[in-house]
């Protein structure tokens, strides 16, 4: 038995042809109410830049003194209190950045989609960055697509605006 026996033999030819995540069927077939797999598929790869924000976290974490933990703890400070205070405090610079990165990469989810899925099925993959490019490239609509990515780029820099508003008071910088 393989870790895919509970599939149809169906189901394991599908796995074997190239549009199987743009198709719209479900997998497996047995089950009627199941979503197609493209945006799980695009979900579960988009893991793959979770490494990069840890390994930025990481060396935050590595910076933060351990003065400041002895401190703490002198003062009578619990794990939580530390992990409140001192940690999340020292790091508060990085998660700023990290949010940030993550608001403008969002937006900007192209080149995966458009590779597995093309976009369907039925749109369900079908991010803002692939309409532009569609509307530029496949309808030759470039004026219209010209405007969408400015409206593209209006709604990311106010969402900036909004998090680097919203952590005004939050975030804690040493040379400050």
């Amino acid at each position: 038995h393989t870790a895919a026996s509970w599939l149809f033999p169906t189901d394991m030819a599908k796995l074997h042809s190239p549009g199987w995540l743009s198709d719209g069927n479900p997998l497996p077939a047995c089950v009627s109410f199941a979503p197609s797999w493209a945006l799980w598929a695009l979900i579960v790869m988009s893991m793959w830049g979770v490494g990069q924000m840890a390994v930025i976290y990481l060396a935050k974490l590595q910076d933060v003194p351990v003065e400041l933990y002895e401190a703490a703890e002198i003062d009578g400070a619990n794990w939580w209190q530390k992990t409140w205070h001192v940690t999340l405090q020292m790091i508060s610079p990085v998660i700023l950045f990290n949010a940030v990165m993550a608001i403008i990469g969002t937006f900007q989810v192209f080149t995966e989609p458009y590779i597995m899925t093309g976009g369907g099925p039925e749109d369900k993959t079908r991010f803002v960055a692939m309409f532009v490019y569609d509307q530029a490239f496949q309808y030759q609509r470039v004026g219209y697509a010209s405007a969408v990515a400015w409206v593209l780029f209006l709604v990311i820099v106010a969402l900036t605006l909004g998090a680097l508003r919203i952590s005004r008071g939050h975030v804690y910088y040493e040379g400050r």
